[in-house]
């Protein structure tokens, strides 16, 4: 097509190309706002680049079989774009492809097709379902981005990876079955998926990236296989309504607040921990040897909330090491306060039975005044006992009455 395009739209918005083209030239139709619906002859068997690029009036086109080949962002932008049939003889579908088509409901790609784009579908709002066949080996970086209506996806047995942001913010997306074959989920590949209530990792995956999961609030369950050797930065970060993560022996590394603002125990080598203590990076080699010289280890630079943390893993080892004790003592009213906060209950257990007498009389004092003004009734009745038990009661005080 070299004439101008305008020749081939009628008055009803419809266009109709010549039996004997063969290529439709990159940017043919680009930003006819008025057109409503083409007509594509069989002997067409290449679509170039944004051929029909911003036509927000498009909603149908039917692609015959004798096109082999769809250039990137050729339907990018096409707001009333509805349903669309790819055909058999197409191998890739190109990067920005269908981005931005967002009342585009379904789409079937055929099974001949190996590879997805960059961005292919992203943004397309409306999209609530997507069949990717066995012959795709790679989807790219953001391929369905903001898909928020998808609901349920599977990854076919050929993929070995998920990209980037491959499925991020696609807030309705309840199910992913993810395949054996896969050994990597890379950074943002499900994050804000809010709708997302369980996922299996296989045993086949080796490294879950950054921000992998990142604001999946509704997921309660996850496992981290025996395969997984490292889990990245922010990796679980504000997973809400997580119950329960157990990690196996084999995670090497976990990243900076990895499971941060997720209130949950993690069950690792048959011992359980609250998420928190994970923020820090250098909390793992300490739990895998737990040795006061890998303690020291953990690198705090002053920062107030990593100090809580190698306060709380200190407390798990107070009866092995005097120097733990110590550590404990000196942050035991902050530590307490903290342990409130993240729903710690482990914790405060673990302070108020010890057998060694961890919170100091000014701290005690602090920890009460702390209890009254945020009316925790529960920490108050524990504070006033332990402060009678270490033989600090004072029986005129009468700030809170003590009830036993």
């Amino acid at each position: 097509m070299h004439d101008n395009k305008i020749n081939y739209i009628n008055n009803a918005g419809i266009a109709t190309i010549p039996d004997g083209t063969t290529v439709i030239e990159p940017h043919a139709f680009q930003g006819c706002r008025n057109l409503k619906s083409v007509k594509i002859p069989d002997s067409v068997t290449s679509i170039g680049k944004s051929a029909f690029n911003f036509c927000q009036s498009l909603k149908s086109i039917t692609i015959p079989d004798s096109v082999v080949s769809i250039g990137d962002d050729v339907f990018s932008g096409c707001l009333s774009l509805e349903s669309i049939t790819i055909p058999n003889g197409i191998t890739s579908i190109g990067d920005d492809v269908f981005w931005g088509c967002s009342s585009l409901k379904s789409i079937t790609i055929p099974n001949g097709v190996t590879s997805i784009g960059e961005w292919a579908f992203s943004s397309c709002e409306s999209l609530e379902s997507i069949t990717i066949p066995d012959s795709v080996v790679s989807i790219g970086k953001s391929a369905f981005l903001d898909c928020k209506s998808l609901k349920k996806i599977t990854i076919p047995n050929s993929m070995t990876s998920i990209s980037e942001s491959a499925f991020q913010g696609c807030k309705n997306l309840k199910s992913v079955k993810i395949p054996d074959s896969v050994t990597s989920i890379y950074s943002w590949a499900f994050s804000g998926c809010e709708s997302l209530g369980s996922i299996t990792i296989p045993n086949s995956v080796t490294k879950i990236g950054d921000y992998a999961f990142y604001n999946c609030k509704s997921l309660e369950n996850i496992t981290i296989p025996d395969g997984v050797t490292s889990i990245g930065s922010w990796a679980f970060h504000n997973c809400k309504s997580l119950k329960s993560i157990s990690i196996s022996d084999s995670v090497m590394s976990i990243g900076e607040n990895a499971f941060l603002a997720c209130k949950t125990i993690i069950t690792y080598k048959e011992r359980e921990y609250p998420s928190y203590v994970f923020s820090n990076k250098n909390t793992l080699p300490f739990i895998k040897e737990p040795s006061y010289k890998n303690f020291m280890r953990i690198k705090t630079d002053g920062k107030k909330n990593e100090v809580l943390i190698k306060a709380r893993l200190a407390l798990d080892y107070i009866d092995s090491d005097e120097r733990f004790v110590e550590y404990v003592q000196e942050n035991c009213a902050d530590l307490i306060k903290q342990s409130v906060e993240n729903e710690d209950w482990d914790a405060l257990d673990k302070i108020f039975k010890s057998k060694h007498k961890l919170l100091r009389s000014k701290q005690l004092e602090e920890c009460l005044e702390f209890a009254i003004e945020n009316n925790y009734h529960e920490l108050s009745i524990l504070l006033m006992q332990y402060k009678e038990n270490t033989g600090n009661y004072d029986k005129n005080d009468n700030r809170f009455e003590l009830e036993l």
